[in-house]
């Protein structure tokens, strides 16, 4: 569907981020890359919280969409999220990376299901302007993105250049997202099996390799 086109988009882009913080170690998420920048983990908080901001608008304008029809669709103060998913940035970066995933994957699962007729519903927010759902879902998308970018020059400013082991285990991500973008909506059945096998050899090369560096990170 549409919807699950424009999720594959967004997922991807996370699959990149997670592939551009692949090696980081731990010590350096608080280093700060010049005066007024943000350190990864100031970088990564702001995605987290945009990202679920995000989710709870448009999980809001579907439900009115769906539920109260020509209501009001502005976004109420609390972010109906808030208690289930805490912007949390404590800990190491495999900490937040698997409470940030947990995030996405809900925000997929949730949209999953989204109608071509859905993505034409209203959603008001801080614009002047009343947008739809599918803006907010290509949002997703482009702001990740943008910060990701950030994420990538914030690497830059501490003086990080990725390894070319680095730069292929960023490949091997985009190329476990493109193959999960694909397999969005499909229900299992016996013809799928080729591309179940697939997504299980990406993801176990994705660990693979995401060990290796790990190991070679915290040797120097």
């Amino acid at each position: 569907t549409r919807a699950q086109r424009i999720l594959a988009q967004h997922h991807l882009a996370w699959r990149d981020l997670q592939g551009a913080l692949a090696g980081i170690r731990d010590d350096v998420l608080d280093l700060v890359p010049a005066a007024g920048e943000w350190p990864l983990r100031e970088v990564l908080e702001h995605l987290f919280g945009a990202e679920r901001g995000f989710t709870g608008l448009t999980l809001h304008a579907l439900e009115c969409a769906r539920l109260r029809p020509g209501q009001p669709v502005a976004m109420p103060e609390e972010n109906p999220l808030g208690a289930t998913y805490p912007v949390d940035v404590s800990g190491s970066l495999a900490d937040i990376l698997g409470r940030f995933d947990a995030l996405h994957r809900h925000a997929l699962t949730e949209f999953a299901g989204i109608t071509d007729a859905e993505l034409g519903a209203p959603s008001r927010f801080w614009e002047e302007n009343e947008q739809v759902v599918a803006f907010r879902l290509h949002r997703f998308d482009a702001h990740l993105r943008e910060h990701t970018i950030q994420v990538d020059k914030t690497l830059a400013g501490i003086g990080h250049q990725p390894s070319e082991a680095e730069r292929l285990v960023r490949l091997i991500y985009n190329a476990l997202g493109e193959a999960e973008g694909a397999a969005l909506g499909v229900e299992p059945t016996g013809d799928d099996a080729g591309l179940s096998a697939t997504l299980r050899r990406l993801a176990e090369r994705v660990v693979s390799a995401q060990g290796e560096l790990q190991r070679a990170a915290a040797h120097g």
